[in-house]
């Protein structure tokens, strides 16, 4: 488990801990004994049993595989950045599904902090959703404003 999938599973097992009615000194055994064999069990594993099995000890863990695969927040905002900047519509996917992408993309620019202004947002709806040159420039006359929610129900419009 790295980067965003280390980000991911931490995620749920916080969400995990905050669900669950297991007291706290236990629940460094259940996470050891749900882990499949790996890096992560192994990492687990060496901490040994006084901290695994500590009313702390799921912190302790935590604490220990963050400094094991845990990337540094400037680089997985960096990906994250590359991956929505890099994003294209495939020719097979439907508006609504590409609309649901773009913003799942967006959210994880925010999770970084990464803004971005509307201009460029709507630009790079625009430009991600693949569309034929004659309906990009159709896009651009009819838009009302260059920002992103406009961009989006004009090239909405435009599919219909």
């Amino acid at each position: 488990i790295e980067g965003d999938d280390y980000e991911s599973w931490r995620l749920d097992l916080e969400l995990w801990k905050e669900f669950t009615s297991l007291e706290d000194k236990k629940q460094g055994t259940a996470l050891l004994l749900e882990l499949k064999n790996g890096k992560v069990k192994d990492a687990v594993r060496s901490l040994g049993k006084a901290v695994i099995t500590a009313a702390d000890g799921l912190t302790k863990i935590l604490a220990h595989l963050d400094k094991i695969f845990r990337e540094d927040s400037a680089l997985m905002g960096y990906r994250t950045y590359c991956v929505f900047e890099n994003f294209k519509r495939p020719q097979d996917m439907s508006l609504q599904c590409y609309v649901t992408e773009f913003e799942r993309l967006l959210a994880d620019l925010k999770k970084y902090e990464i803004s971005l202004p509307e201009t460029v947002l709507a630009y790079r709806f625009l430009n991600s959703a693949s569309l034929a040159e004659e309906k990009v420039d159709l896009a651009l006359a009819t838009v009302k404003t260059m920002t992103y929610a406009d961009m989006a129900s004009t090239v909405g419009k435009i599919f219909s």
